[in-house]
């Protein structure tokens, strides 16, 4: 957002249960996995461990990954950094996770997308595409289907 944050809602509270702190505009954020992936028995404990942590695109051409738990906010209800993850040279628009395959996509201010390995939070750059139809242009939203 235009404040700098990236906020995690409960939607049964007036306020934001974690909130990341960026050094610059957030233009992106979406869940991902914990580090052993989606696990549980229950609807609740996969629900939990799909949403313990955050990754955020930024101004600055950076994505972040975000522990956003309960115990890692504690009574600051502030998201604990794990990770600043280079690879864009323009502001980071649109990411997309898919946990199953362990990739996450990021696309950028100047039609670049970077696919990310999330195995164990590596963040590890598999694959840099740039299309000649959108070089140049600000990719805005990713969809995986």
């Amino acid at each position: 957002s235009a404040d700098t944050t990236a906020k995690v809602w409960d939607i049964e509270r007036t306020d934001p249960i974690a909130v990341c702190h960026h050094p610059a505009y957030v233009y992106c954020a979406r869940f991902v996995p914990g580090p052993e992936g989606v696990r549980g028995e229950t609807p609740a404990e996969l629900a939990d461990s799909a949403s313990c942590f955050v990754v955020t695109g930024c101004y600055d051409h950076h994505l972040r990954l975000w522990n956003v738990s309960a115990d890692a906010v504690g009574d600051s209800n502030s998201g604990q950094i794990v990770k600043v993850i280079a690879g864009h040279t323009s502001h980071v628009n649109s990411i997309v996770v898919n946990a199953h395959a362990g990739k996450a996509y990021s696309a950028d201010g100047i039609g670049v997308i970077r696919v990310w390995s999330t195995v164990k939070h590596s963040f590890d750059a598999v694959k840099e595409v740039n299309e000649p139809e959108v070089k140049g242009d600000a990719l805005n939203c990713l969809v995986l289907e």
